[in-house]
């Protein structure tokens, strides 16, 4: 079995070699599937590391045999190989180096150079086609929900909470928080057409898998994000439709609510379970850690060692917090100072590059597609201030990814407009139009 693994690596080699850009979609689309870990030989690789390890050979082979390795230029580049540095540095200096490292090679190394990879071999139109691939990775993770009654994966602990490939419902509603913004998205774009309808089909079953996660952060996160996606359409109505529109939403939720009664509503949302009294407490001990470890933090997954020593008396029935529920706390924490300035000029980069791109007169990706990015990295960023949002494999992965896709509007990225062709579009500029017969 491990020699058959290895030739399908060899051969995913050779194909990123011939074709990188198809290699290239298919190991952003797989981020979400980090939990999927085959042994090849003494190694438990996950299915996007594999893929990265493919990608990354084809692009040294071409390379060497090019006699020039292919690398893109941006700021973003830039800011990437900065983040890198930083959490080096902030690696170097901690305490317990083993789990710094295997952090930093998952959560910084290994997410970086996907988003160089891609940048390198996605220029042009090809580009586009990240938002598909990617939304179809956390499709893919939703369905995995099929199998949780048959292996007994289901959490029956209070509510009873899906978790499918994932170790946790919450680590499956982070995946899913990204992917319905992103599916509706490309649903709105493909309207009218085959693609349009999977796409609508997905995002009501992925919405629905979310919803049995009962992770209240990822229905807030999702909630605020397809809000985000529906205000232009919003804004459009004069104001007595804008009242109407809200009421029509509104009104139904009330009336839910007051069906359930405040008693099931309650048992629903685990109104009781003082996390948000308890994430304070949390967010003081992270603060009082950075005034110990101002410059470089406590270093990647070093945060639960180091927490015990911080521990509020209040805070004593979670002694065990692995990270602090903050993504600006956690970033500084985990990369330093340098590693918090650099994910938050990559996404102030982002949304700037996804706002230029929607006010051109003639967008050269859908708006609703870029809308949906944009609303999905809106849902990482509002869930990341209650919870985590980068340092796991599969959302450090989606994060680099989505920065590609930012690059690729830089220079005219498109996928297919109207969902009824997929066929890819030469980068050589304009093409001669077939002679008359």
């Amino acid at each position: 079995v491990t020699i058959l693994r290895l030739a399908v690596l060899a051969y995913l080699a050779g194909l990123a070699a011939a074709r990188p850009d198809a290699v290239a979609v298919v190991a952003a689309g797989a981020q979400f599937l980090h939990p999927i870990r085959p042994q090849t030989g003494p190694l438990a690789l996950s299915v996007p590391e594999l893929l990265l390890i493919a990608l990354a050979t084809g692009w040294a082979a071409r390379g060497f045999y090019r006699r020039k390795f292919e690398l893109r230029r941006s700021t973003l580049g830039f800011v990437a190989a900065y983040f890198v540095l930083a959490g080096l540095a902030s690696t170097a200096f901690a305490e317990y180096p083993k789990f710094a490292l295997r952090s930093f090679r998952t959560t910084v190394v290994e997410p970086v150079a996907l988003f160089f990879l891609l940048t390198a071999f996605l220029s042009g139109r090809r580009g586009g086609a990240l938002i598909p691939a990617i939304a179809a990775g956390g499709a893919i993770a939703a369905v995995s929900v099929v199998f949780d009654p048959v292996l007994d994966r289901v959490i029956t602990a209070g509510v009873p909470r899906l978790r499918g490939i994932y170790d946790s419902p919450n680590n499956l509603a982070f995946a899913l928080e990204r992917t319905v913004p992103l599916l509706v998205g490309l649903a709105v774009a493909w309207k009218g057409s085959a693609l349009g309808r999977m796409a609508a089909a997905a995002a009501a079953g992925a919405g629905l898998v979310l919803i049995f996660t009962f992770s209240r952060g990822a229905w807030l996160a999702s909630a605020m994000a397809t809000a985000l996606l529906g205000l232009p359409q919003l804004l459009r109505l004069p104001v007595g439709r804008r009242v109407l529109g809200l009421g029509a939403v509104l009104i139904p939720v009330a009336a839910l609510a007051a069906l359930v009664g405040a008693d099931r509503l309650s048992i629903l949302l685990r109104t009781g379970d003082r996390s948000g009294v308890s994430r304070i407490w949390l967010w003081d001990s992270a603060v009082e850690m950075i005034r110990d470890f101002p410059l470089f933090g406590v270093g990647p997954d070093n945060f639960l060692y180091h927490y015990p020593a911080y521990l509020r008396p209040e805070a004593w029935r979670e002694p065990h917090m692995s990270h602090p529920h903050n993504l600006v706390l956690d970033a500084w924490l985990s990369s330093g100072v340098f590693g918090a300035l650099a994910i938050v000029a990559a996404l102030f980069l982002f949304f700037r590059l996804v706002r230029r791109s929607y006010r051109l007169p003639v967008s050269p990706i859908p708006r609703p597609v870029l809308l949906g990015a944009a609303a999905s990295m809106a849902a990482a960023i509002a869930h990341g201030l209650v919870d985590n949002s980068y340092f796991l494999p599969e959302l450090a992965g989606f994060f680099w990814a989505l920065m590609a896709f930012g690059v690729c509007l830089t220079n005219g990225a498109a996928g297919p407009p109207d969902g009824n062709s997929t066929r890819s579009v030469p980068d050589d500029g304009p093409q001669a139009p077939p002679p008359r017969e």
